[in-house]
C-alpha cells in the first residue's frame, strides 16, 4: 500500500503475470482425450502453459496415474516420491484438464519465472535448472 498524504491511502497493485493452460499431451498416447485405460494406469504427460495475455508456451512434465499403478511401483522401489504426480481413481481426460486448468489459473506472480516455479508442484518445468550464460 502506498500512502499519499496523511489521511488517504491508495492501494497500488503491482502488475503480475498470469498463465493459461494450452494443452495436455502424452507422447505414448496419441489421443489422450479418448484414451480408456481402465482403473489401473500410469502415463507421463506434458502440460503446456503460456502467458494468459500473450503467445508462447512452456512445458511441465508430470505423471498421471491411479493409486494402484503407483503402489505397484513401490513393490520394486521401496520408496518413491509423489511429487509432480497427479493421482486419479479413474482416468477421465475432462477431469484431468479441469484440475490442471484450475491449478494454472490460480497462480500469479511478478515474473514468468516466479510463476513457473509456483507450478513446480504440478510438473517439472523445462527451464527449472536453467542458468543464463555468464561468459
Amino acid at each position: 500500500m502506498r500512502w499519499f498524504g496523511r489521511k488517504k491511502a491508495i492501494q497500488v497493485r503491482a502488475q503480475s503475470v498470469r498463465a493459461k493452460l494450452i494443452g495436455i499431451h502424452a507422447t505414448d498416447i496419441p489421443d489422450l482425450e479418448n484414451w480408456l485405460p481402465g482403473s489401473h494406469f500410469g502415463v507421463h504427460v506434458m502440460i503446456f502453459v503460456g502467458p494468459a495475455d500473450d503467445v508462447g508456451e512452456e512445458s511441465f512434465y508430470a505423471t498421471v496415474c491411479s493409486p494402484s499403478w503407483f503402489a505397484e511401483r513401490l513393490e520394486s522401489d521401496e520408496i518413491r516420491s509423489g511429487y509432480q504426480t497427479i493421482f486419479m481413481k479413474e482416468y477421465d481426460y475432462r477431469k484431468l484438464h479441469s484440475f490442471v486448468e484450475r491449478a494454472v489459473h490460480r497462480v500469479e506472480a511478478p515474473t514468468w519465472r516466479q510463476l513457473a516455479e509456483k507450478l513446480d508442484w504440478l510438473g517439472y518445468w523445462e527451464f527449472s535448472d536453467y542458468q543464463s550464460y555468464k561468459g
